[in-house]
C-alpha cells in the first residue's frame, strides 16, 4: 500500500513539474515573438537607447561596488574592522 501511494505522489509531482516547464517554455516563446517583445509597432525602435541605459546602469553598479570596496579597505586600514 505504501509503495502505491509513493508512486502516485511521485507521478503527480512529475506531472506538475512537466506542466510548469511547458508553461514557462510557452510563455517564453510567446514573449520572444517580435509583436510581444517590442511595444512600438513601427520602425521607430531605437536600440541605442537601450544600450545606453545598460551602460549607464552598469557604470552605476560598478561605482557602488568600488565605493564599498574602498570603504571596506579604509576601515581595515584604520583598524576598525578585521581585528587581529
Amino acid at each position: 500500500m505504501q509503495k502505491n501511494i509513493s508512486t502516485i505522489v511521485t507521478k503527480a509531482k512529475s506531472a506538475a513539474s512537466n506542466a510548469k516547464t511547458a508553461a514557462v517554455v510557452g510563455s517564453t516563446a510567446l514573449m520572444a515573438m517580435p509583436g510581444f517583445a517590442f511595444a512600438a509597432g513601427g520602425g521607430d525602435f531605437d536600440g541605442g537607447e537601450i544600450v545606453s541605459k545598460v551602460v549607464t546602469y552598469t557604470a552605476i553598479g560598478v561605482t557602488i561596488l568600488a565605493a564599498f570596496a574602498l570603504g571596506r579597505w579604509t576601515l581595515r586600514a584604520l583598524g576598525l574592522i578585521g581585528g587581529k
